[in-house]
């Protein structure tokens, strides 16, 4: 399929010109662009201790984000199974001790032990890192769109 467009009379063809050719050409294009803008924005874990950190490690947030193609789309992609908590964020919630492994939460802080059989963890906020990575350069997706239709554009007059 290609594209024609009249005016008054006459006609502006492009030929081999179709919007699925102009969205892929686009796609990668902008792809990298919103990867390193997305992966620019994601928080780091704060914690270097073992103990706090669950085997989590300073940027697995960050370093798992991609951009994977899927049929006529981009899929923003990360490897980390708590990245959805960290976008939507958490209600606050009872964490009980586990009866099969020990009978209480015990921690450590500032050189004190403490024991409890249910702590209360008030949530966590919502980052939508996305929608600021997006929002960043949202001028920049907007050009590549204007400059990729300029590229793929030129039309025979008949």
């Amino acid at each position: 399929m290609s594209v024609e467009i009249s005016i008054k009379g006459s006609k502006v063809r492009f030929p081999g010109w179709t919007m699925t050719s102009f969205t892929t050409a686009w796609r990668r294009r902008v792809a990298p662009l919103v990867e390193e803008a997305l992966k620019r924005e994601a928080p780091v874990y704060k914690y270097d201790d073992a103990s706090l950190s669950r085997g989590q490690t300073k940027g697995d947030l960050r370093a798992s984000i991609k951009l994977e193609s899927a049929a006529r789309s981009e899929l923003v992609f990360s490897a980390v199974d708590y990245a959805k908590y960290v976008i939507r964020g958490t209600r606050g919630h009872p964490i009980p001790s586990d009866p099969e492994t020990s009978k209480t939460l015990h921690w450590v802080r500032n050189g004190d032990s403490y024991y409890r059989n249910e702590v209360y963890h008030p949530g966590t906020t919502a980052n939508d890192f996305p929608r600021r990575a997006i929002d960043g350069i949202e001028p920049l997706i907007g050009r590549t769109l204007t400059d990729t239709l300029r590229e793929m554009v030129t039309p025979e007059q008949e």
